[in-house]
Parts: C-alpha cells; sequence; structure tokens
C-alpha cells in the first residue's frame, strides 16, 4: 500500500507542475481576474461566453446595465452607439455574444441577466438557424458554456477542455514560442493561432472589426484571398430545414415569458447570410407566435443585402454599415 500511494505521489508530480504552469500563464484568461481580457498587441481567440459573464459580474454593479445585445459572433458587428439612436441614450448596453451560439446559452443568458440586472429594458437578439442546430453542449473550449451559466455543475470540465487544449503540441510551442521570445523581441507570431490587435470596450464588452474596415477604406482588404473565401458559397432560392422542434419551442416560450415578466422590449433579427439560405418559413412563423408579429425580423436570403460581397468581411460575416442599416429597418416599424 504504502509503494502505491509512493508510485501516486512520484506520478502526480508532473500532473501538478503542468496545471501549475497552466495557472500562472492563463493563455485563454479563465483562472484570474482581468478588467480587460484584450490589452496584448496579438490576441487568443478566448471564450465570449465565459467573457461576456465573468466581465458582466464584475461592472453590473458600477454601469447598471439594462440594455443587451445577444447571439453568436455575428452580433458583434451590432454596436450599441448605433443602437442608441433607437431604444435612447439613456441605457446602458451590453454585448454578450457567443462563439457558434446555441439555444442553451441563450437561454442561460437570459435567465442571468434577469436574475442579476434590476431593469432589463432592451434586449436585440440575433440569430440564424444554426443557433437551433449547434448542440447544446459544446466540448471545444472556446465555446464552452461558462460555469456561471451552468451553476457551476461543468466547473471541472470547463476547466479540463482549457487545460487540455494548452498542452496542445502545437498550440504549446506556437504559444511558448511567441510570449517568450518573439514578443520580447517585437515579431508577429507565427501561423493563425493569434489575430492582431482589433476593437475591444471592457465596459460595453464590444468588440468590433475595425481593422477590417480600415482596410475596406484603404482599399486593401478584398484581395485574392480573401476574394476566395466567397467563392461557390451562395445557394440562391433555398430554405433551410426546419430546426425548432416541438421540445425547443417550449423552451422559447419560457424564455419569452421570462422577458414578458421583466417587461423587456424584445427584437428577434435573423440574419441575412451570405449564403443566401432562408430560414424555413415554418420556423419564423413559431418565433412569431411567441415573440411577436412585430418583434421578429427576418433578414435570411435578403438578396439585396448578399449579393454583393461587399457587405461581407468573409463569408459568414456581415459587416457594421449593414448591421446599422437593419437597425434602421426594424426601428422605423415600431
Amino acid at each position: 500500500m504504502k509503494k502505491f500511494i509512493k508510485y501516486i505521489i512520484i506520478y502526480s508530480i508532473p500532473l501538478a507542475v503542468a496545471f501549475m504552469f497552466y495557472a500562472m500563464v492563463d493563455p485563454f484568461k479563465v483562472v484570474w481576474h482581468y478588467d480587460n481580457y484584450y490589452t496584448e498587441p496579438y490576441w487568443l481567440t478566448l471564450n465570449m461566453d465565459y467573457i461576456g459573464t465573468t466581465n458582466y459580474d464584475n461592472k453590473r454593479d458600477l454601469y447598471h446595465y439594462d440594455s443587451f445585445i445577444l447571439g453568436n459572433s455575428r452580433s458583434r458587428c451590432w454596436r450599441i452607439e448605433d443602437w442608441k439612436k433607437y431604444i435612447g441614450n439613456d441605457i446602458s448596453g451590453y454585448h454578450m455574444d457567443g462563439h457558434g451560439e446555441c439555444q442553451l446559452g441563450l437561454e442561460r443568458k437570459v435567465e442571468y441577466i434577469c436574475a442579476h440586472s434590476d431593469k432589463v429594458k432592451n434586449v436585440l437578439m440575433i440569430i440564424d438557424q444554426s443557433v437551433f442546430t449547434n448542440p447544446d453542449r459544446c466540448t471545444i473550449h472556446f465555446r464552452y458554456l461558462s460555469p456561471r451559466l451552468d451553476h457551476y455543475k461543468n466547473f471541472i470540465a470547463f476547466h479540463v477542455a482549457n487545460f487540455k487544449a494548452f498542452y496542445t503540441p502545437q498550440f504549446l510551442m506556437t504559444y511558448l514560442k511567441y510570449k517568450f521570445y518573439d514578443k520580447g523581441k517585437g515579431l508577429a507570431p507565427e501561423g493563425n493561432l493569434f489575430v492582431k490587435k482589433d476593437y475591444y470596450d471592457p465596459i460595453r464588452n464590444e468588440y468590433l472589426p475595425m481593422r477590417s474596415e480600415k482596410k475596406i477604406e484603404e482599399g486593401s482588404f478584398y484581395d485574392k484571398e480573401r476574394l476566395q473565401m466567397f467563392k461557390d458559397k451562395q445557394y440562391p432560392d433555398s430554405i433551410s430545414p426546419v430546426v425548432i422542434t416541438e421540445d425547443r419551442q417550449e423552451r422559447l416560450i419560457k424564455m419569452a415569458e421570462l422577458l414578458k415578466s421583466k417587461k423587456t422590449n424584445v427584437k428577434i433579427v435573423i440574419s441575412p447570410l451570405y449564403d443566401q439560405i432562408k430560414m424555413n418559413p415554418k420556423d419564423v412563423r413559431i418565433l412569431k407566435s411567441i415573440f411577436g408579429n412585430n418583434n421578429v425580423y427576418d433578414f435570411s436570403g435578403d438578396k439585396n443585402i448578399t449579393k454583393d460581397y461587399h457587405n461581407y468581411y468573409e463569408d459568414s460575416h456581415y459587416r457594421i454599415g449593414i448591421a446599422d442599416s437593419l437597425l434602421k429597418i426594424i426601428y422605423n416599424h415600431d
């Protein structure tokens, strides 16, 4: 028995050292407190679900957020300053998006802000059919549901996923080379693990692709490599399969009832994706029956937008100006 315990101790030492080093460098910023998650010249892909909820908790008592933009990464181009033109300058806005957002993520975020905000005046929810087809439980480290939203039931699994991602050989070698060699010499990191610093507002948790916008203004953005991203990515006059099942419909009803109890002004926007695939009319009818006919705006398959690749950064994300033009349509219909 003593020999067995001895072996356990001996073999646990490397694991303990690995955990200590991981915690010390905290590559994904999920261990320690941060007032601003994006401060370095080059950024890793971080878990926006985790950042959104943690940053909200860190700052909500100071800023008293009452208006929220929810959705996947496509919701980032919906600027709070643009939104305020239609809902009032007195609101305190906050972004709470997630990479590859799913229905469970939206539900838990709505529950969280309703439980922790004194008022939830406005919710702008940016969705598409992927919200209903993405798995509710994703195990990719930067898509993992924030433990705060899961009542900490997934706390261990969440950190194990991040720990394993850090010690993936390709990631670890690239990260360490940049962190402890390239960065000190002022060199850019190799490969596509990092992206160059862009715009981030830690108060609103607003992440905007301003570097891309600047390149577009300069005429250097849509090069041959960029144009290749748009090739053969459109399916005109296509309709997605029905994705809102009876179970999902019941969950949406509960979310709508919760927002109604908070007297929230809710707007649901179905994004105009470059693929031109229209969301199934049955799904759109379900959303309108739950949230109100005047509160759901379907821009999927809108050829006026999708016909011009200049309205997109690549085949998945449309530009800030498009979101602003849609806001005008949405709130002029009130």
